[in-house]
């Protein structure tokens, strides 16, 4: 939905040195290891389950990341990657070896000390996670939306007039919400402003007032479609 537009990331360049390879016969420190993903937002637990779930048993290392169908199990050997396999958290069996593997990020920005006291300074007490997570926007540097992401990819406008309509409700409920005598950031810090969004969709050439499909043999599909909260993590 169109009110995704607002959440803020990291400009792509920055986006991509987040990304940790792991390859087979690659040495590496187990504990470093840990420490990058947990503050990239991965969780530490005792069996990987879910997305960014990470789980260490003996000489294997498991992590589900957030773009794959199933989990990634690192089996080492001392400091040395011996191998690297595909596995269904559901059943723990393994399903496919690979040679190589990237792990992107859980979280949009990498968690810092840094951010952690400009935090801790901003709310007057140590931050939650949660509290890391949706407002790491206000001390990390987030200049870049998704369409920023989207690269040479194909960009179109589905509807321009509800898309804008979206934008405007959106745009007005931040501003409605904002409570200067509770919240200790501006929707400005956390999200981006509606007036940097419409000068982005304005470069979109491709805009359709309606789009129609249609099944093989004449007969109508249809796709039901909801509304889905922005997430920052």
């Amino acid at each position: 939905p169109a009110r995704s537009l607002f959440v803020r990331l990291p400009d792509p360049a920055r986006f991509e040195e987040l990304f940790l390879r792991l390859s087979r016969g690659s040495e590496v420190s187990l504990s470093n290891l840990i420490g990058r993903l947990t503050r990239l937002g991965y969780r530490r637990c005792d069996l990987v389950v879910e997305t960014g779930d990470l789980a260490v048993r003996g000489g294997l290392f498991d992590v589900f990341p957030p773009d794959r169908d199933l989990a990634v199990r690192v089996e080492l050997d001392g400091d040395t990657v011996a191998s690297l396999r595909l596995f269904d958290p559901d059943t723990q069996r393994s399903k496919e070896k690979l040679e190589e593997v990237w792990l992107p990020p859980f979280a949009a920005a990498e968690e810092s000390e840094e951010a952690r006291r400009a935090l801790t300074e901003r709310i007057g007490r140590p931050p939650s996670e949660a509290e890391r997570s949706v407002f790491a926007p206000a001390v990390s540097p987030m200049p870049s939306g998704w369409l920023d992401h989207a690269g040479a990819a194909l960009v179109a406008i589905v509807e321009p007039a509800s898309v804008e309509e979206e934008i405007a409700a959106f745009e007005e409920r931040l501003l409605a919400d904002r409570d200067p005598d509770r919240d200790a950031f501006g929707p400005e810090e956390l999200m981006h402003p509606a007036g940097r969004i419409r000068e982005r969709l304005a470069g979109v050439a491709l805009r359709f007032d309606r789009l129609g499909l249609e099944a093989a043999g004449g007969a109508g599909i249809r796709l039901p479609a909801e509304a889905i909260e922005p997430r920052l993590a």
